[in-house]
């Protein structure tokens, strides 16, 4: 029977030797909704094609025909304002919540965990008066590295509808501001 000396081997650090402040832990959470995806039928009619998204995603069923009819009386090719826009949710049997500005990320996630899509409305910097419309459907979070990302649909005809974009670079960028949303979206 042989002795094994361990002398040489260092003994365990106590946990109060561990400098607990260089431990930053870090995770990435995701999670994308499964969202129909709808083109614009017209020019004007990006918030008839995000509303009909939501609307769908949620169990409802309504075109975006039916949308500009019911909001704007007849089918004309205009776009729909944030209070017209959560009359087409109400019109889809679905409730929501008007913010005049972007939502912080850690809203987009609560809700996206509720299975709650958002609409974005932007304004394109190349002319103000313009606008357009996006369905927030997911979100990716990666703590490690600090990256922040939204993922949306644009129905913009021409346009890839599955996008993916930095929080910051949603929220400004070259291109567009994120003025609004209208959040909060649930069945009534």
């Amino acid at each position: 029977m042989g002795v094994l000396a361990l002398s040489a081997i260092a003994p365990l650090t106590s946990a109060q030797e561990i400098n607990s402040d260089k431990i930053t832990p870090s995770y990435i959470d995701y999670k994308s909704l499964p969202v129909p995806s709808h083109k614009q039928e017209k020019s004007n009619w990006c918030w008839a094609a995000t509303s009909q998204m939501a609307i769908e995603h949620l169990g409802g069923n309504k075109t975006q025909s039916q949308i500009v009819k019911y909001i704007k009386g007849s089918l004309v090719n205009k776009g729909g304002t944030d209070k017209e826009v959560k009359s087409a949710l109400a019109y889809g049997g679905l409730n929501s919540t008007i913010d005049k500005e972007p939502i912080p990320f850690g809203t987009i996630i609560s809700q996206i965990k509720r299975n709650q899509p958002q609409l974005a409305h932007i304004v394109w910097k190349d002319d103000s008066d313009l606008g357009h419309m996006y369905l927030i459907n997911g979100y990716s979070d990666n703590t490690n590295l600090g990256f922040q990302k939204v993922y949306y649909k644009d129905p913009a005809v021409g346009e890839k509808m599955d996008k993916i974009d930095y929080y910051d670079g949603f929220v400004n960028n070259r291109d567009f501001s994120w003025y609004s949303t209208i959040n909060e979206i649930y069945v009534n």
